[in-house]
């Protein structure tokens, strides 16, 4: 219609069309109206498809699970769960209302994992934080199984 089609993956042409649009809504509005269009107006494509809501609901819940899971295995932070989570509203319609303020809100470290039969104290550290054997200098005691494999 204006001069190229769209190409590549999941062209839409909308890009194409806008600019031809734009002067054709241009010579509408003066033609009807007498004056141009007013600054800032302009016009939005609606989705030729969109997905039902059968599959937008496994979608959420799949997208659920992973934030979850990553947040609690500490890989990403609270901040980054609600980012997550509002940006998938787009193509869920849920959690739409996480606001920038709860995403300030959040905090940015994720929570350390602590595994359930680690014992720090166990595993004595120097003053950087290190792991240094038993009576190296670091708190605890030594592990026996690590102390008793000798390299």
């Amino acid at each position: 219609l204006f001069g190229q089609s769209p190409g590549g993956l999941n062209a839409s042409g909308g890009s194409e069309l806008r600019p031809g649009l734009t002067v054709i809504l241009g010579l509408l509005s003066w033609s009807l109206f007498g004056e141009a269009l007013p600054p800032g107006s302009g016009f939005t494509f609606n989705p030729l498809w969109q997905t039902p809501e059968s599959e937008r609901a496994g979608i959420a819940a799949t997208l659920v699970q992973a934030v979850t899971a990553a947040r609690a295995a500490g890989l990403i932070s609270p901040r980054v769960a609600a980012l997550e989570l509002r940006q998938a509203s787009r193509l869920t319609g849920l959690f739409s209302n996480i606001t920038d303020a709860d995403i300030a809100a959040a905090g940015t470290a994720p929570t350390p994992v602590q595994d359930a039969e680690w014992r720090e104290e166990e595993h004595p550290r120097n003053e950087k934080g290190e792991f240094v054997a038993a009576g190296e200098g670091g708190t605890g005691s030594a592990d026996p199984v690590a102390t008793a494999i000798q390299f």
